[in-house]
Formats: structure tokens, C-alpha cells, sequence
């Protein structure tokens, strides 16, 4: 169970999936809308059905976080507990990368 608290010796690989990549992006989005929404002027947002839109985003992204989420839990290929002889062979292969580096 130490070995998972060490946080210099690798126990797991964890690859992104394609939702959570866009999950990500969604979530940037929305964070710099919400940044601009108070800057529009009340008229525009009113006009353009702005608030609809931040409410639908908002659901969007709650949404893809769950699919994300579960992605990761479901997907074969995304999170994989490395053993014991992956953790020292990667060890062993940054040991040699350093000692090169002048």
C-alpha cells in the first residue's frame, strides 16, 4: 500500500480518453464564459438568449463529466495498475536517462 502514496515511483498509467479530452475543453469554455457573461450588457443577453445558453452549457459539461468519469472506469485501455517488475523497469529506465544527462 506505500508504494501508492509515493508519488516518485509510478503505480498506475492513466491514458485520456477522447471525452475526457473534450470534457476539457467544454469545461474551459464555460469557465471563460462565465469570466465575460457579466461584461455583456443585460439587453444582449436578454436579446440573444444568452442565459438559456449558459444554463444549457452548464448542463453539457456536468453531463460529459459524468461520461468522462465513467469512461475511466469502464474503458479497457484507459487507467492501468502497473505490477511490480513494469514499476522497477521504469525505475531502472529513468535511472538511466539521468545518469547521461551531463
Amino acid at each position: 500500500m506505500a508504494r501508492y502514496w509515493d508519488f516518485s515511483l509510478p503505480s498506475a498509467e492513466v491514458k485520456p480518453t477522447t471525452i475526457s479530452k473534450l470534457n476539457t475543453a467544454l469545461q474551459l469554455f464555460l469557465v471563460g464564459s462565465a469570466m465575460a457573461f457579466p461584461v455583456i450588457p443585460e439587453a444582449i443577453a436578454s436579446g440573444w438568449g444568452l442565459h438559456e445558453g449558459m444554463t444549457a452549457l452548464q448542463y453539457i459539461v456536468a453531463a460529459t463529466t459524468v461520461w468522462s468519469g465513467l469512461s475511466y472506469v469502464y474503458a479497457k485501455d484507459a487507467v492501468k495498475i502497473l505490477t511490480k517488475e513494469e514499476i522497477q523497469k521504469r525505475i531502472a529506465r529513468a535511472a538511466a536517462l539521468k545518469s547521461r544527462k551531463p
